[in-house]
Order: structure tokens, then C-alpha cells, then sequence
């Protein structure tokens, strides 16, 4: 009996109030994404049980502009903000990227580096699209310092 009297009195106030309910079919972002080229370089994984390891980091961003025209501002300095991504990146220790609060930080200094490369073009937010993290199978050598020739007298 509940039930019945649940519909019958949705039906009323949907014929009474159907032009005051409005439904929103758009789940369309307010921004407009600009997808950066792929990075891809290395990091240090400092707490890897083999001692500090380096790995490959591939990274996929999309920058939240506020319209199209605003992707002109980031062609004009993809460069340095390509290299801002590289340099936090390599900076960031690459098993802090399994972390989402670690991530969170990462996202937070690339926004920070990237405004700071558009200038007064406004940056609403960094979408990471992937993060992938590939542990190298060759080990390069290692030099500490200056790497010395040294020839032989003969």
C-alpha cells in the first residue's frame, strides 16, 4: 500500500513541478584539456633492497586550460615545461610514485613549475594520465667524480 501511494504522489508533483525539475545531461569538463607529449626518464629508487637502483619513469600529463586558446601559451613554452616535468621527475624517488599522498605532492610542484612557465596564462590543474615505472635491466657503471684516462708508457 506504501509503495502505491509513493507513486501516485511522485506522479503529482512531477505534473505539477515538470517545468522547475531540470535535468543536466553534460558531463562535459569546464576546461579544455591540452595532452603534454609523453616523458619518459629515469629516477633513483633510493629504499630498493639492492641498494639505490635506477628506473625508467613514463609519464602521460594533460594540462586543464581554461579554453583552446590558452594551448597557444603552453606551445610557446613546451620546452621549459617539459623540462620542469623532467626535472621533478627525475627528482622525485621512483618508489615514492606506488605512494597516492607522494603522487599528490609530485602533481602539486608540477602544477607550480608549469604556471610558472606559462606565465599569466592560468593553469586550473595537471591530470595524470599514466605513470608507468619500468625497472632497468642493465645497470650503467657507476663513476663517482671525474672519469680519469690513464694510458700506458710504453
Amino acid at each position: 500500500f506504501g509503495i502505491v501511494v509513493f507513486a501516485i504522489v511522485m506522479a503529482i508533483g512531477m505534473y505539477f513541478f515538470e517545468d522547475k525539475i531540470e535535468f543536466s545531461r553534460s558531463t562535459k569538463s569546464d576546461y579544455y584539456v591540452y595532452e603534454l607529449p609523453a616523458v619518459t626518464t629515469n629516477s633513483r629508487y633510493y629504499e630498493h633492497k639492492s641498494g639505490n637502483e635506477t628506473f625508467s619513469v613514463k609519464i602521460n600529463l594533460q594540462l586543464e586550460l581554461d579554453n583552446s586558446k590558452d594551448s597557444k601559451a603552453v606551445e610557446f613554452a613546451l620546452a621549459q615545461i617539459m623540462e620542469s616535468v623532467i626535472d621533478q621527475v627525475q627528482q622525485t624517488d621512483a618508489g615514492d610514485l606506488r605512494q597516492s599522498k607522494k603522487i599528490q605532492m609530485l602533481k602539486g610542484k608540477l602544477r607550480k613549475h608549469i604556471q610558472d612557465a606559462m606565465g599569466e596564462t592560468n593553469l586550473n590543474g595537471v591530470l595524470f594520465r599514466d605513470i608507468q615505472v619500468f625497472r632497468n635491466l642493465r645497470r650503467a657503471p657507476y663513476f663517482a667524480g671525474n672519469l680519469i684516462a690513464f694510458s700506458r708508457n710504453a
